[in-house]
């Protein structure tokens, strides 16, 4: 019975250890992915800026000789 019981503890303890292990990860991840979105963010609004700052012509192909 004492062994059993040792056993499960051992059992318990490295589960605990593998759960903690777990949130550990999903909160850097969860980091990461925050820092990701914000870059994101930040490049949509750089190229959308500098898309304003493409002349409309360029865009819609009425000047052919532009990427000549």
């Amino acid at each position: 019975m004492a062994e059993q019981h040792s056993a499960s503890k051992e059992s318990l303890t490295r589960a605990s250890l593998k759960i903690q292990d777990l949130v550990k990860t999903r909160k850097a991840l969860l980091t990461e992915l925050q820092a990701s979105e914000k870059l994101v963010i930040e490049l949509t609004s750089q190229i959308e800026g500098a898309q304003r700052q493409i002349p409309v012509r360029a865009i819609s192909g009425t000047n052919p000789g532009f990427f000549a």
